[in-house]
């Protein structure tokens, strides 16, 4: 993406230190196999807990999806005043240490509105610890090598989303929900250790620099630089309306592997893998790219492309072409996932990067919510087939105007 002012400009991040860091490929390594062994943790006790709560109905799973995508619109901007406000690591760390005891309890096997409970708290919680991550890496890798940065914090979720399931599936089979969920708690700790390791800082901005910036900055700057950026105020709204269109795609690929493909279980857990494999390559795209000056461009591409994917799986006429379909579809969501980051680091005052992470958070989960609301209608009165076409394409189209506007821009 075009890059309005250098972030060292406008007054927030240090940019020898961050330039300078004496071990930015240790500390970004720490946070690419903590965050990898983390979201393997989180993947597994998700299924865990899938299973647990379906013997209660699948009202009580739905309640699941909600409670996790719920909390963080709420949260997500509060979450990014908070990181902005004081030093990002140690909020990191009370968030993560907080996700611990969480889960801790969850391993417990607990009535279904209290497991709901603690799951919408565990949501809460990650709110902080994503937008503390993502704030923090500009801080390990220098504003230069963010981008980078991004694309190495997005393997290790890529990784979880890979290990992560078939983890959960196993686990539980043999040994239950209950330590199955309590090796997500343990997992939690070894991130918070690897943190606890990271030799960067983000310190809030000095109160009488602040001081001196009042009168001329807007009440809520986040939501004001957002609206005013020429690059934030299209790509993160069509971003987060391709995100809450592609949604569709967790709602109708079970019908259309299971029911009409006649994969069987077993072929929608290949799809989900093979999904998950292609995110991998997809996030590696931005590491190597010639064009990550340009991260809106890429991330519109990546959209663009997540949309064609799930079109494609409606297409395909066998489970060989749809899991063709679903490596370039999930290419293109681990593309986009990482150059999303990218962005909002081009164009954000360091002083408020986390509060500008925060409230595109809470915008994707809304948008999240709306499109899983939605797919649920469509995939009945559509069919799965048709849903996942008619969905794609509109994805993909709104991705086109995003990455149109993008290219022309100079």
């Amino acid at each position: 993406m075009l890059r309005g002012m250098l972030l060292a400009q406008q007054g927030g991040i240090d940019a020898t230190k961050a330039g300078n860091s004496r071990f930015p490929r240790r500390d970004i390594s720490l946070l690419l196999l903590g965050n990898a062994i983390s979201s393997s943790g989180d993947m597994a006790a998700y299924v865990a807990l899938v299973l647990r709560l379906q013997g209660n109905g699948s009202s009580w799973v739905s309640a699941l999806i909600a409670a996790e995508f719920l909390p963080p619109v709420v949260m997500g901007p509060l979450a990014g005043v908070l990181v902005d406000r004081f030093e990002s690591r140690k909020v990191l760390l009370i968030s993560l240490l907080g996700q611990a005891i969480v889960t801790l309890g969850l391993s417990f096997r607990l009535a279904a509105p209290a497991t709901i409970v603690l799951v919408g708290l565990l949501a809460c919680l990650s709110a902080f610890t994503r937008t503390g991550m993502r704030a923090l890496v500009p801080n390990i890798a220098g504003s230069k090598g963010a981008a980078r940065g991004y694309a190495r914090l997005s393997t290790g979720t890529t990784i979880g989303w890979i290990i992560g399931p078939a983890v959960g599936g196993l686990l539980t089979g043999h040994i239950g929900s209950g330590p199955t969920i309590l090796l997500d708690a343990f997992s939690f700790l070894v991130l918070w250790l690897f943190v606890l390791a990271i030799s960067a800082r983000r310190p809030p901005q000095h109160p009488e620099e602040a001081a001196k910036q009042v009168e001329r900055r807007p009440r809520y700057r986040p939501f004001h630089l957002m609206a005013r950026d020429s690059v934030l105020r299209v790509a993160l709204p069509l971003s987060a309306l391709a995100a809450g269109i592609a949604v569709v795609d967790n709602v109708a690929a079970p019908f259309r592997f299971v029911d009409q493909l006649r994969a069987g279980a077993s072929g929608f857990g290949v799809y989900e893998t093979v999904w998950a494999v292609g995110a991998l390559a997809g996030v590696q795209l931005l590491a190597i790219s010639r064009t990550m000056k340009r991260p809106d461009v890429l991330l519109a591409a990546g959209n663009m492309v997540m949309g064609a994917g799930i079109a494609g799986i409606g297409v395909a006429t066998n489970f060989g072409l749809a899991l063709v379909a679903a490596v370039i579809g999930g290419a293109g969501n681990g593309l986009s996932n990482a150059s999303e980051s990218a962005v909002i680091q081009s164009r954000s005052p360091a002083d408020i990067l986390g509060g500008v992470f925060g409230l595109n958070q809470g915008l994707v989960q809304v948008a999240t919510a709306l499109g899983t609301l939605v797919a649920a209608p469509s995939v009945k009165f559509l069919g799965a087939a048709l849903t996942m076409i008619s969905f794609g394409i509109v994805a993909a189209a709104a991705s086109a105007v995003a990455l149109t506007v993008a290219a022309v821009r100079k």
